[in-house]
């Protein structure tokens, strides 16, 4: 069995490395690829580059360059926004609602977060696979802390209406609310600005190595 014998149809949840993509990561390991934390001339060469990637992708989110963390991959960051976002939320926002259709990296910790106490919705989708969003505004409520929906499905492909579930769950300040959405692989697929850039978290693949960043609205 040859790739080149198919005609490869699940771009949404795995796709080839680009060749430009390739040769950048190539350059990393072959040059760059000190321990930027270390001290040393060769660390201090990394740090620059992990900077400027800082930089480079914050450009293509339109955020602070401060605001991105880089993690090992699509599931951490996945943890990290809810978990994160669940355990500092303020008193008495103990509900998340999640899309029905989220990866199950989600849906895994949604249902973990459960069984501590977090009081979790699950938002319905139409029969086009697509987030109900008259649905979801009933879910949203003031002890919501995070809602979370991804930006294509991994199975499907469909594209969600994501700056209108950052309207909804931003629709009164006061809630704090904050939008979490997952969108491994889109980069080039799609225009991933940061919705509303009120607390939002977005997942997102750098490959060949997978680097996602999580922007929650925070500088440090």
């Amino acid at each position: 069995m040859k790739a080149s014998d198919y005609v490869y149809c699940d771009h949404a949840a795995g796709a080839p490395c680009r060749p430009e993509a390739r040769a950048e990561w190539a350059a990393y390991a072959t040059h760059e690829y000190a321990n930027p934390g270390a001290h040393h001339p060769l660390a201090y060469l990394a740090r620059r580059k992990l900077i400027e990637l800082h930089e480079r992708a914050a450009g293509v989110l339109g955020v602070d360059p401060r605001e991105i963390v880089f993690t090992s991959g699509g599931t951490e960051s996945d943890l990290l926004a809810l978990r994160g976002v669940m355990k500092s939320a303020l008193q008495g926002r103990n509900e998340l609602v999640v899309s029905g259709i989220e990866h199950h990296a989600v849906l895994l910790e949604a249902q973990r977060l459960e069984s501590e106490g977090t009081v979790v919705h699950y938002a319905p989708v139409t029969r086009d696979g697509v987030v109900d969003l008259d649905a979801l505004k009933a879910l949203v409520g003031p002890r919501t802390a995070l809602v979370s929906v991804m930006y294509a499905n991994n199975e499907t492909g469909v594209v969600q209406p994501v700056r209108q579930v950052a309207e909804i769950a931003r629709r009164d300040l006061d809630h704090q609310v904050q939008g979490g959405t997952v969108a491994v692989g889109l980069v080039a697929l799609v225009d991933v600005g940061v919705p509303g850039r009120h607390g939002h978290c977005l997942p997102l693949l750098h490959a060949p190595v997978i680097v996602h960043s999580c922007d929650t609205g925070q500088k440090t």
